[in-house]
């Protein structure tokens, strides 16, 4: 099986799941907006999160697997099994440490935390907050194991049990919720995060020991784990510039009226949707192979692959930002509108929404360029890009706000993904030498011209749909409308003689043929 069939399979099996993880997503944010609407208890609950997952994300996310996954990759490949279990162990035991003294600093003074995220929060709001922060802090520890764990199966690639363990989160969220809403109020789902979170922890927990990777509990710190430490320093900065571009917008919007904080939240899981079904799958998909193509002697077939993500990404990923574009209002309506979600949080909701989604895309695809940058170890860059894009997102949206409320602070958070695209996009040429720039711009802008023109048809036939009443008519007017524009953009991509569609009816062919020959 050549190398990219074996991503294409891995990213059917990603995909399958985050379809499902994220339909229960849905589900969960449906049953918050239901039963908490966009009222200041939903805020609390927001930004009560915001603060541990901040954390959490720093210490066990990005920065952890952008450093760690490559060189264990390389250990496996390069080195016996018990120096790759050395290594592993020492990282593994410095990660739980560390999330241990987190946890246990955040339980303690949970108001400082909250504090930092939202300090223009109401006195009420703030402790709200604040209880919901001291319940999720111990969530972030089985968090951010269950992420290394994943990452580790990956590079085994073992891709099926991380995938899967994803949906317990959510499995979680709204069994506390519909339990323990009418008793605890919002810290219901506070509790069914902690829960989800166990949960998730113990099925990846369960698979690593299942798949014999040794990871013993050990500080005895290896030559090459302090090179790692060290190698972690500039990604830790670059880090939290990129999470504190999601606390900026958080912290913004909680200057304003009550229920920003809620309708921005809403929209962001909108707005991820795309980086959900499109740019997780594929990144997490190719990152083990780009990691061990990332010698020197392979950088041809390194760029080949990236670039087949990229515009496989993008191929993906803007029709679906144009829907949320074109779409918003209904889409919003179908999903959240009921219960204390009235029309009133619709309208806020959508409208920061409409700014969101125009980044959607490039925040897809920057999470697959990502990977290039932490496979071949290019990390330096990667702070002044960050840097840049969060100074653009405050400066920009300490104005916009002022102009455009809740609008203005997603349209900022918009324009910093767009440049931190442009950045990460132009700077690969410095290493990568065959990788031409312009040519992926081209063929982006192309696909965006095909959206927008396809978005046309499909808004016309959703406007003279004769209009049902009810939800039902609703959805059926929405699924006409944007299977329309579905259509249309690949009748284009057709006629324009896009790779991407053109491989896709090839294989169908072959397949089709084969099951011919069979007969």
């Amino acid at each position: 099986m050549t190398t990219k069939h074996k991503i294409i399979k891995a990213t059917a099996v990603i995909f399958l799941f985050s379809v499902v993880g994220k339909v229960l997503g849905f589900v969960r944010e449906m049953i918050i907006a239901a039963q908490f609407g966009t009222t200041a208890s939903t805020d609390a609950y927001f930004v009560g999160l915001s603060g541990p997952d901040f954390i959490r994300e720093i210490i066990a996310g990005g920065v952890l697997t952008a450093v760690f996954i490559p060189a264990y990759a390389q250990s496996l490949k390069n080195k016996s099994k018990e120096e790759s279990d050395r290594l592993l162990s020492n990282i593994s035991s410095l990660l739980m440490l560390v999330l241990v003294i987190a946890v246990i600093a955040g339980m303690c003074f949970p108001g400082i935390v909250v504090r930092f995220v939202a300090p223009e929060l109401s006195s009420e709001t703030f402790l709200s907050a604040s209880m919901v922060t001291r319940i999720i802090f111990p969530a972030m520890f089985f968090m951010g194991i269950a992420s290394f764990y994943g990452s580790l199966l990956n590079v085994h690639e073992q891709f099926v049990a991380p995938a899967a363990a994803q949906i317990l989160l959510n499995i979680g969220v709204i069994a506390g919720v519909l339990v323990l809403a009418k008793i605890w109020g919002v810290n219901s789902i506070a509790v069914g995060l902690l829960l989800g979170a166990f949960l998730q922890w113990a099925v990846l927990f369960s698979s690593v020991n299942k798949f014999s990777i040794k990871n013993r509990f050990s500080l005895r710190f290896l030559p090459e784990t302090k090179s790692l430490l060290i190698a972690m320093v500039p990604l830790f900065i670059a880090s939290l510039f990129a999470v504190g571009n999601d606390l900026v917008s958080r912290e913004l919007a909680a200057g304003l009226d009550t229920g920003s904080v809620s309708a921005l939240n809403f929209s962001n899981r909108l707005r991820e949707t795309p980086w959900l079904f499109c740019g997780v799958p594929l990144a997490t998909a190719v990152f083990p192979f780009m990691s061990n193509l990332a010698g020197i002697d392979e950088r041809r077939k390194f760029t080949d692959i990236l670039i087949f993500a990229l515009r496989l990404t993008a191929f993906l990923a803007i029709p679906l930002c144009v829907i949320l574009f074109v779409f918003n209002v209904p889409v919003i309506q179908i999903l959240f509108e009921r219960g204390k979600f009235d029309t009133g949080s619709t309208a806020l909701t959508a409208y920061a929404l409409r700014f969101a989604s125009i980044g959607a895309a490039f925040y897809a695809i920057n999470y697959v360029i990502l990977r290039a940058y932490y496979s071949t170890q290019k990390i330096s860059f990667l702070l002044i890009a960050y840097a840049a894009a969060l100074v653009v997102n405050l400066g920009l949206g300490l104005i916009l706000r002022d102009r455009w409320a809740i609008g203005g602070i997603t349209l900022a958070r918009s324009v910093s993904e767009l440049l931190i695209f442009i950045f990460l996009l132009l700077y690969l040429k410095t290493f990568l030498v065959e990788f031409q720039p312009l040519r992926q711009l081209g063929y982006m802008a192309g696909l965006c011209l095909m959206a927008f023109c396809s978005a046309l048809g499909g808004f016309f036939v959703f406007s003279y749909i004769p209009y049902y009443a009810g939800i039902y008519g609703l959805i059926l007017r929405l699924a006409v409308g944007s299977t329309t524009m579905l259509l249309l953009y690949v009748v284009i991509g057709l006629l324009t003689r896009n790779k991407e569609i053109s491989a896709f009816v090839v294989l169908v062919k072959a397949r089709f043929n084969h099951r011919n020959a069979v007969v």
